[in-house]
């Protein structure tokens, strides 16, 4: 008797706790409309996968939507040289842009993801499929902090 009891008691108490968990997510049905300005320096794939997310095409009174601007986008990679023959180990790739959000709360903020990755391939080819990867990984990364970014200035 008293095992169910404490069963019970467990139970409640982790629907309980439980609820007060949510996922980070944008309101479909707030009221804020996004307008997204982007720099030549911004990659396609972000631009695309931006403009999937928040649909800035049909926003018809850009007076009153929010004004989010990406700009100044920068890649870079730097090598670690190491070892007997002083050849590359690793590298390390970052990349930045500049999100600027003009609503209620003005935003600026630079974004900027570093990775890291083996470069000590024989093959020059691979070396570089090998950074458009990491590359490819790194833009993904941007993208979840732009709308985190945003989501947070929603809240």
């Amino acid at each position: 008797m008293q095992l169910n009891r404490n069963l019970i008691c467990f139970v409640v108490l982790f629907f309980i706790v439980g609820c007060n968990y949510n996922q980070i997510a944008l309101n479909p049905n707030s009221n804020n409309l996004y307008t997204i300005n982007y720099d030549d320096s911004i990659p396609e794939n972000i631009i695309n996968n931006l403009n999937l997310v928040f649909d800035s095409a049909s926003v018809k009174n850009r007076e009153s939507s929010i004004q989010i601007t990406l700009s100044n986008y920068r890649t870079n990679e730097y090598k670690i040289y190491a070892g007997k023959q002083l050849r590359s180990l690793e590298g390390e790739a970052y990349s930045s842009l500049i999100l600027k959000i003009d609503g209620k709360n003005k935003v600026n903020k630079v974004i900027k993801i570093t990775q890291r990755y083996k470069s000590d391939e024989l093959n020059p080819f691979a070396e570089k499929e090998a950074f458009k990867l990491v590359q490819d990984n790194i833009n993904k990364k941007i993208i979840d902090e732009v709308i985190f970014e945003i989501s947070l200035h929603e809240m």
